[in-house]
């Protein structure tokens, strides 16, 4: 179903030399949201993955609001979806910037973190998250982000957190090292020059020339190649990645995220329920993996549910959004059925 939309840009200041940007969507069948806390229904708050942008969840997004549309039970105000500011949109607001140190040399859960939390906390509409019901949801280093907002101050109050294939590995430091290889050595071969959007859709991997490879939603495609930008000027005009390579690579490069994510999931699972959603395919974290992600931990992790999505390995927003929107159809209805089990422990 068609969604309204909304651009936000948060300008660098004094304190934080990067802009912040995001997409607000609310369903056309209700009228705009007011920033007060007078709202009801849930407000959610999206972040992305590590090389894909804020507009990514569009997909998922209208399927889940059009399944909300139909139901007496869930009521969605609007979502948010908080962009990372190597990525997309704001990456390239942030071009000059990147290429200076700090930022040049790292940026990476924490980095986007930081910026979504700035974000959150300098607009009207989050200012009353006391009285909100706010929902986290990010997928793979998104996921991670998701769960790092929680601790950070000042504190912002949501009410559940979904994880859905999170960048997060107890016990696996020897599978991360692997995977971190694998990553970069993607990265610097990839190629990230093209003389025009077509020519970027025909030669990436989901063009009809690699039919094992071609299982992104055509909308995703559609997205990702639709806010490639331009470069150069008229003589020199190519297209190119918003994310740099080398950005990208600094995601990957990150050595705390794993960690820290996982401490705080072990802090702030007894005071706010987290649900965690992955991939039947283990094409990208391995089965044991997350068999231990999903246990209880000796140090208080738990989850409040775990949902496994058949059919889809690590990239489920990208391939499957509808099946996506349905779980997380799902997972609202358990929320409004148990608000009243859980309680914030400040």
């Amino acid at each position: 179903m068609p969604l309204c939309v909304e651009s936000a840009v948060l300008p660098p200041d004094s304190t934080y030399s990067l802009y912040v940007t995001a997409k607000r969507y609310w369903s056309d069948t209700r009228p705009k949201p007011h920033s007060t806390p007078k709202c009801t229904g849930l407000t959610l708050v999206l972040f992305h993955a590590t090389s894909f942008h804020k507009e990514m969840w569009e997909p998922c997004l209208e399927a889940l609001f059009a399944l909300v549309d139909k139901s007496k039970g869930v009521l969605i105000e609007e979502a948010w979806s908080i962009e990372s500011p190597n990525h997309g949109e704001s990456a390239v607001l942030n071009v000059e910037t990147l290429r200076q140190s700090p930022f040049s040399e790292q940026f990476g859960v924490l980095g986007y973190a930081t910026a979504a939390h700035r974000f959150i906390y300098s607009r009207a509409e989050f200012s009353h998250s006391q009285r909100r019901r706010l929902v986290a949801i990010g997928h793979s280093a998104g996921g991670n982000v998701s769960v790092l907002v929680q601790a950070l101050a000042p504190l912002i109050q949501f009410r559940s957190v979904i994880v859905i294939e999170p960048m997060a590995f107890p016990g696996g430091d020897q599978f991360l090292e692997e995977l971190r290889g694998r990553l970069l050595h993607t990265v610097r071969k990839r190629r990230d020059r093209w003389s025009s959007r077509e020519e970027a859709r025909m030669s990436l991997p989901w063009h009809g020339r690699f039919p094992e490879r071609r299982c992104w939603h055509p909308r995703i495609v559609d997205l990702y190649l639709a806010l490639i930008p331009a470069r150069g000027s008229d003589g020199d005009r190519y297209f190119t990645l918003a994310c740099t390579k080398a950005q990208e690579a600094n995601m990957y490069l990150d050595e705390k995220g794993s960690p820290i994510v996982l401490e705080v999931l072990d802090q702030v699972s007894s005071r706010i329920p987290l649900h965690l959603v992955l991939g039947e395919v283990k094409n990208f974290i391995s089965a044991e993996i997350h068999a231990t992600l999903a246990s209880p931990s000796p140090n208080g992790r738990k989850w409040a549910s775990v949902t496994t999505v058949p059919g889809v390995g690590h990239l489920i927003p990208q391939e499957q959004p509808d099946s996506l929107a349905n779980v997380l159809f799902q997972l609202m209805n358990q929320m409004s059925a148990t608000t009243a089990l859980y309680q914030h422990k400040l």
